[in-house]
């Protein structure tokens, strides 16, 4: 597990931990405050849609097997603007 990563824009914030070792890793998160969002992953070897989650009731997604590198997470949100977040290496 790696330290949090946080990412925030006005009133929104993204709390995102990174798990596992090798190619491929677990990102998990939580949205405050909690809303239905689509949590898309945005890398080199994953398609667009390829890598996509949703947050439940409490604001929490899970993402499994993202391939390391630089990603980035795109947070669509029902009728409005999506969110992005700046790159990380994981």
């Amino acid at each position: 597990m790696t330290d949090p990563l946080t990412f925030a824009r006005g009133g929104l914030t993204v709390e995102v931990e990174v798990a596992g070792t090798g190619r491929e890793r677990e990102i998990t998160g939580r949205l405050v405050p909690p809303s239905p969002v689509i949590v898309e992953v945005r890398h080199a070897e994953v398609a667009a849609g390829g890598a996509v989650g949703r947050t439940d009731g409490s604001g929490f997604f899970c993402l499994p097997r993202v391939p390391a590198g630089l990603v980035s997470l795109v947070l669509r949100f029902e009728g409005g603007t999506p969110v992005v977040t700046s790159w990380v290496r994981l």
